[in-house]
């Protein structure tokens, strides 16, 4: 089928619904901006495989004519297929061509979000860093910009000798904001873990916290007031209260950009502001790559080392998880553990190593996943170490300079096995 018959036929499995009965009983719901008016449809779909199958034809036909993610593309195939189902209207060759130049015209917006960061530190005379699609600076730096808008709270920005933190979100002009809350948070949570994977700090020294007030700065030293609790009998006879505070330092930013190490890892904020834009200019394995970047992040973030195995092995198999489509297929965790030992190991026994330290990292796991303890205390350290060397070496060994794909790396890997 052409791309206009295929819309034609998605359109006969659409139904709009228009009274609140219908509304209460059905699920989907999409905003689209008709008649300059941001506007909520209400609506189901009859067949959802048959739907489903003819949006992935449909996007078959577009794959050469935008640079736009599939995920785009199918949210604007979505929004305009409601809007011409709620004015009756079907498709030509004509009215097709012009949907076509919306597509390929279709502009990736940028919204700046800005609000205060505790936990870092910044030389006192240092200028705004520019952190990718992220920015930290003093508040002296950005009052100005601040100060006439009304929204603003007049204090908010005053303190000069206090941080902000900006962050680049990017969204298409198509897409409702509904989730605009959501993005902002996974953008910020997004930032410390990538802070806190390229600084290494598997030990969890520092607290970063993005848009808080919940934490006390008493110069390089973070307070923070862990929640207090209250005891009583069951007749409310006061048997005392108990209460903690946790001491963490500052991460000193300058010093992380000026080391040795970060040369290694600072192309990850270029990356991750490609990712974020669904950017056609990055690679299956940079994604990867990022990707295992923040769940390592996240592991670090982890207080709770049940929740700090489970991201570790995300990380894992973020960055080397293949589905090579075989009947006999060597188990994830060997395979994983081979491909980290291959890239991380310098020699046989250290291969060795590797591959017996992420096998116990999967047996930890496999007991939680089936309500257990894992046999024996695992030490996350090294692991993280591990997964964050073979990211170093996938960013800047020469010898994956032209590995694009999992299926280039898992190849390069059997080659080289295949030529001892």
């Amino acid at each position: 089928m052409q791309l206009y018959e295929l819309l034609n036929e998605l359109l006969e499995l659409i139904n709009i619904h228009h009274n609140n009965k219908d509304i209460l009983n059905s699920h989907n719901k999409v905003i689209v901006d008709k008649n300059g008016q941001i506007t909520n449809i209400i609506f189901t779909i009859n067949n959802d495989q048959q739907f489903g199958q003819y949006i992935d034809e449909a996007l078959t036909l577009l794959q050469k004519k935008t640079y736009l993610s599939k995920e785009t593309k199918t949210d604007f195939i979505l929004r305009v297929l409601i809007l011409s189902k709620t004015e009756n209207n079907n498709y030509t060759i004509d009215n097709t061509k012009h949907l076509v130049q919306q597509l390929i015209e279709l502009e990736i917006e940028t919204t700046q979000v800005v609000t205060n960061i505790i936990g870092i530190a910044l030389a006192d005379n240092q200028e705004p860093i520019q952190l990718g699609c992220f920015e930290i600076g003093y508040n002296r730096d950005i009052k100005n910009k601040t100060s006439q808008i009304k929204s603003i709270p007049k204090d908010f920005f005053q303190n000069e000798n206090l941080l902000y933190f900006k962050a680049n979100i990017f969204h298409l002009d198509l897409q409702d904001h509904k989730g605009s809350q959501e993005k902002i948070l996974l953008y910020s949570l997004d930032f410390i873990r990538l802070l806190l994977f390229i600084s290494g700090d598997f030990n969890f020294q520092y607290k970063v916290q993005i848009n808080s007030a919940s934490y006390h700065e008493f110069g390089n030293l973070i307070i923070t007031d862990l929640q207090t609790y209250y005891y009583f009998t069951l007749d409310w006879q006061s048997l005392g209260m108990s209460g903690a505070k946790k001491t963490t330092y500052k991460l000193h930013i300058n010093d992380m950009v000026s080391s040795d190490y970060y040369a290694s890892f600072h192309k990850l904020w270029e990356l991750y502001e490609k990712k974020s834009q669904n950017s056609t200019l990055i690679t299956d394995i940079e994604k990867r790559v990022v990707s295992a970047s923040l769940a390592i992040g996240e592991s670090i973030r982890s207080e709770e080392k049940r929740n700090a195995l489970i991201y570790t092995c995300i990380a894992l198999e973020a960055l080397f998880s293949y589905d090579e489509g075989q009947l006999f297929q060597k188990s994830i965790g060997e395979k994983i553990s081979n491909c980290l030992a291959f890239i991380v190991g310098t020699n046989k026994e250290g291969r060795k190593g590797i591959i017996k330290h992420t096998k116990e990292i999967y047996s930890a796991r496999s007991a939680l996943v089936h309500g257990s303890q894992p046999s024996k205390s695992i030490d996350l350290y090294w692991i993280n170490d591990f997964i964050r060397t073979a990211i170093s070496e996938l960013l800047n060994n020469k010898k994956y300079k032209d590995i694009r794909t999992i299926k280039q790396l898992y190849d390069l890997i059997t080659d080289t096995q295949l030529s001892y």
